[in-house]
């Protein structure tokens, strides 16, 4: 994937990310421990993902998508 791309793609997942969790009416915090983050990483792990600073791996990808009841179609980009 191209640099651009791969931003393309962070900037996507982020925004789906928040979207879906604000749709919820969920805190970072409270999504965080839905997906089983320590109580201390828990709000700092979901502001990585939604700021793009980091990228969340396959398996927490599919703790988000239990944790928010959706598919990962709902929060992957379409590339």
């Amino acid at each position: 994937m191209t640099d651009e791309k791969e931003k393309l793609f962070r900037d996507q997942f982020a925004a789906n990310l928040r979207e879906q969790r604000k749709a919820k009416g969920l805190s970072q915090k409270q999504l965080g421990l839905l997906c089983g983050f320590t109580e201390s990483s828990a709000e700092r792990m979901i502001q990585k993902y939604e700021q793009k600073t980091q990228t969340a791996s396959a398996y927490n990808v599919s703790l988000l998508c239990s944790a928010l009841n959706c598919s990962p179609v709902d929060l992957l980009p379409v590339t």
